[in-house]
């Protein structure tokens, strides 16, 4: 039977569908590929067999073609689609050619998925970026601003000649730009929008690159597989049968498996799917190793009498919204701000830009924090990218106002500071990864890549919660309560031997420090002398006003016991008297906390 697909970006409004139809379906016997004929308006198919060139023959076909030419699944590429304006054809296909054309299902066009600015609670006034402050952009960007080294991947058209997007942005595979500021370019911005430039909008990503290419799902594998590490889907498909959801399913597993970190947008409830409403899946946000981003309110306290003040902070659904309009479900991961977000307004000029919303702008909010994330990090692996956005979000559906969506809206409220602290700690020499107050009692969580320490506190671990741990030093459970159920389990291990190893991008000169270190810069600090008695001084610092420099010594026990701040000169003397015997680990650090210089010293 043939079932209808609905193909959705993540943001909500009305279209006109054409009259021309597409259907896919699989064809496992290869010999009944045809050999496609482009004419003027139409294709000649010729499948090399009578009965079946008699039916086609009858009917114009306007296309026929792979559906996901870039895979390197077989399944994949057996799946096939045809355009048409002749609906009987695939009433005929359906009928009598079914054993050679498996799973005929129909494909309805592409439908964006914001929510428009004039829409119920969504706003509509201009404001100042509120959603970068509630969750810790700035205290972010303290650490790192991003490279243009991180890609982030737009998997639609976008106009990269918009003036936030200039220069900072192309298209993959060198293909032309979009001139229109459609779906694609609104969410770009979000992501990777040129950022302290004195012109149009601050993004997250700050100065990651974005790369656009359409195509959905097939632009997707293309994307993985040439590479792209961050690829945000603002679009997806409710009421598939099994067989779709498991061709989706393989395509993510393929574009996972070449490494990219896969974001999504939930969906908009009953605006994305009215015949299955608010809890509906949509994929691929709900397909696995894809991380699934819902809205959360952002703009006014928390029970604000002024009624005006819909959109409250850390609120799942807008007060006095009866008509909810985001998707909750328990395939959903994270929650990050999408009512009443800024960016450039639809259809309009560059420079045009309005308060929207919809989980189309809260996922490029996501994957512009792993940007930040992958910049002072990127050995990070997938799992550990989303473990780390997870451990380090703010639980909201235990507050009384979401006990309704209690295990439905994902693990929190994405913090962007604590998720890229997070990730500098586990590239760090010395870092110590803290992780606190969580209450987890589902999902696997994965931290292995090379953290030198890992402290854990007040934690309620129960469930099928799993944790798998690695450090090079220590794991130290200080607090909490760890007693996971069936399913979960806790496996902590120490390997000295662990390091941060994979291959970084190119021209990566500003990326982590410690792994990929400039030598002559390093070599030029000295230490003099590495056996102390009372005092060590420090030279060729090249620290200034606009360098300030920190040194910070541990002991045996990773415990700090000397600090020296706000060093703005070439050279420094420490007196060290206070030290006991012993060997300690000397760290200069500069002013964005990136260790440039790690010393061994012995106090005799």
């Amino acid at each position: 039977m043939r079932s209808l697909i609905l193909i959705l970006f993540l943001t909500i409004f009305t279209f006109s569908f054409s009259q021309d139809s597409a259907y896919w379906f699989s064809i496992k016997d290869s010999s009944k590929i045809p050999k496609v004929t482009q004419g003027r308006s139409y294709v000649t198919l010729d499948f090399g067999d009578k009965t079946i060139n008699g039916i086609f023959s009858k009917y114009n076909v306007i296309s026929f073609e792979r559906s996901l030419p870039a895979s390197n699944n077989a399944l994949l590429l057996e799946v096939f689609e045809i355009t048409t304006s002749d609906l009987a054809l695939f009433d005929e296909m359906d009928d009598k050619l079914s054993h050679i054309f498996f799973n005929l299902e129909e494909k309805k066009e592409i439908q964006f998925l914001y929510i428009p600015n004039d829409f119920g609670t969504n706003g509509g006034e201009l404001q100042e970026q509120e959603e970068l402050n509630y969750i810790n952009a700035p205290q972010a960007w303290d650490m790192t601003t991003g490279s243009t080294d991180i890609i982030i991947s737009i998997s639609e058209s976008v106009n990269i000649n918009h003036e936030d997007l200039i220069g900072q942005s192309d298209i993959h595979n060198g293909g032309s730009s979009s001139s229109y500021n459609g779906h694609g370019t609104s969410v770009a911005l979000f992501a990777g929008g040129v950022t302290d430039n004195n012109t149009g909008m601050a993004s997250v990503g700050f100065n990651s690159f974005i790369r656009s290419k359409s195509g959905g799902t097939n632009a997707v594998i293309q994307l993985a597989k040439d590479g792209v590490k961050i690829i945000n889907m603002s679009w997806g498909s409710c009421n598939l049968s099994q067989n779709t959801i498991d061709i989706r399913q393989m395509a993510m597993d393929e574009a996972y498996g070449y490494g990219a970190v896969l974001i999504a947008a939930a969906g908009n409830g009953a605006f994305s799917c009215p015949s299955l409403g608010y809890g509906a899946y949509l994929y691929p946000a709900a397909n696995d190793h894809v991380t699934a981003v819902t809205v959360v309110g952002h703009l006014y306290e928390l029970n604000d009498p002024d009624s005006t003040h819909n959109i409250q902070k850390d609120r799942f659904e807008a007060v006095g919204n009866s008509n909810l309009s985001i998707t909750y479900n328990d395939r959903v991961d994270i929650a990050a701000p999408g009512r009443a977000v800024l960016t450039q307004q639809s259809g309009q000029p560059n420079g045009t830009y309005t308060y929207g919303g919809g989980t189309s702008y809260a996922a490029p909010i996501v994957a512009g924090t792993v940007g930040l994330m992958l910049d002072l990090n990127y050995c990070l692996t997938q799992e550990e990218v989303e473990t780390v956005l997870k451990l380090t979000s703010k639980k909201i559906d235990n507050l009384s106002v979401n006990q309704s969506y209690n295990g439905q809206i994902g693990s929190g409220v994405l913090d962007a500071y604590k998720a890229v602290k997070m990730s500098k700690d586990m590239a760090d020499e010395f870092g110590i990864v803290e992780v606190n107050d969580r209450i987890l009692y589902r999902w696997s969580y994965i931290l292995e890549t090379a953290p030198y320490e890992i402290q854990m506190s007040n934690n309620d671990v129960t469930g099928n919660a799993q944790l798998e741990f690695k450090a090079r030093n220590n794991i130290e459970i200080l607090s909490g309560d760890y007693y996971p159920q069936t399913g979960g389990y806790i496996d902590l291990s120490i390997d000295e031997t662990l390091a941060l190893d994979c291959s970084l991008p190119p021209s990566s000169s500003s990326r982590m420090s410690n792994v990929d270190k400039d030598d002559s810069k390093e070599s030029d600090i000295e230490v003099i002398p590495t056996l102390v008695t009372t005092n060590v001084k420090i030279s060729n610092l090249n620290a200034s006003s606009e360098n300030l420099l920190s040194i910070k010594i541990y002991d045996f026990y990773r415990q700090e016991v000397y600090t020296n701040d706000k060093i703005n000169s070439n050279s420094v003397n420490l007196n060290l008297e206070h030290l006991n015997e012993g060997i300690y680990i000397l760290q200069v650090l500069d002013s964005r906390g990136k260790q440039i210089h790690v010393q061994k010293i012995v106090e005799k």
